[in-house]
């Protein structure tokens, strides 16, 4: 375990309490010599023990770390599953049992592309897995299929729009959404997205109407569709929002009461566009950190201070190769963020691919989980001392 210093960066704004950290890396199942290359990242509590436990998409399938409630974890559990599941995993109880299911991404050649659902057992064990295809085969393509969840049709049960990228003689996006039947199973998937485009990200409601939204990107912007409540989603409206983003995620900066956006740029930079009394949103305003290569980002307040703070997963560093890192650009309740603050979680991992807050360790405190990718086989926790 290595403590958690902040790297060198302009000076933070006084009063704000700088995050610290200590690390600690966990090994994933390697079944084969090709590695693991663990990429998407999310957190739930999968045995109902009150601790919440992680989830790893990986080349190998899909592996489960119990936590422990210290800040520890059990060891790692490979649920293999066609083609792996790096891109996408999320969970919500789609059955209904009270236990929380799996649903992840997969990769398929000249097939239909799907997304394989895990069904939790409530102990942390999961049924076998079983394929749900989320569109048509296109011949010649690869499709992957990545799944997100919300209930989009207020039904009370849990929904899967699902962003489908056709790799072919062009690359192609679409959105699909399956409405949930409360059993496990799901209606027949329909267009989220006529016109395609979009590169799904999130679903989170931006406007205040209780309805799930469509987050992504498209053609180099920000891409916002509002959800009707009925499993359906509106125009796809594209927002300028700095410089070829990647990533788009949704909270409220500045305590207005209205959900702003922040997206994360592969260069250097972090957006946040405020959303205005009008539905619109503000030109972004750009914070740029030079040894930013950023491909996920996550919102949560660090420092305790009641303000969300922008925490991102880095790919690589100049300053210091062969490493990848975590930024935080603390917020200051105003919408502004302050200064990057870097981090360095692993050594000898060129990349830092998601991430994800959770309190792993009891301490009312929300820490870090990050995703090591490049073939690596463990997954780093950052667990929040900030005083």
């Amino acid at each position: 375990m290595l403590a958690g210093t902040a790297l060198p960066a302009s000076a933070s704004h006084l009063g704000a309490p700088v995050p610290s950290f200590t690390f600690q890396d966990h090994a994933l199942v390697k079944p084969s010599s090709s590695g693991v290359s663990p990429e998407a990242i999310e957190t739930a509590d999968l045995n109902r023990d009150g601790n919440p436990d992680t989830v790893v998409g990986t080349l190998a399938g899909v592996q489960t770390l119990l936590g422990n409630g210290d800040g520890t974890f059990q060891a790692a559990v490979l649920h293999q599953v066609p083609s792996g599941a790096m891109r996408s995993v999320v969970t919500a109880d789609f059955d209904a049992d009270g236990h929380v299911d799996i649903a992840a991404s997969q990769q398929v050649f000249g097939q239909a592309p799907k997304v394989t659902l895990l069904s939790g057992n409530g102990d942390g064990t999961f049924a076998p897995p079983v394929n749900v295809e989320v569109g048509s085969a296109v011949a010649g393509a690869w499709a992957t299929a990545s799944p997100f969840t919300a209930d989009v049709n207020g039904d009370g049960s849990a929904d899967l729009v699902v962003g489908i990228e056709r790799v072919g003689s062009t690359v192609q996006y679409e959105t699909a959404v399956l409405v949930g039947r409360g059993d496990g199973t799901f209606a027949t998937p329909r267009a989220a997205d006529t016109a395609g485009g979009v590169i799904l990200r999130e679903l989170a409601d931006v406007n205040g109407d209780g309805r799930a939204d469509l987050l992504g990107t498209k053609s180099g912007q920000a891409a916002v569709a509002h959800g009707d409540g009925q499993g359906g989603f509106g125009t796809v409206r594209t927002i300028a929002a700095g410089a070829d983003p990647l990533d788009v995620t949704a909270g409220d900066l500045n305590g207005d009461g209205r959900v702003d956006l922040v997206t994360i740029s592969r260069h250097y930079d972090v957006n946040v566009l405020l959303a205005t009394k009008k539905g619109s949103y503000s030109a972004p305003t750009t914070y740029r950190d030079t040894l930013l290569r950023a491909f996920r980002g996550t919102l949560v307040d660090l420092n305790s201070d009641g303000h969300l703070d922008v925490a991102v997963a880095n790919t690589w560093n100049d300053d210091f190769p062969g490493t990848g890192r975590v930024a935080v650009f603390l917020g200051s309740g105003d919408g502004t963020l302050q200064d990057v603050r870097r981090y360095l979680p692993v050594v000898n991992s060129p990349f830092t691919f998601d991430i994800a807050p959770d309190d792993f360790d009891g301490d009312g405190r929300p820490d870090l989980i990050v995703s090591n990718n490049k073939n690596l086989n463990s997954v780093t926790s950052l667990h929040n001392t900030t005083q």
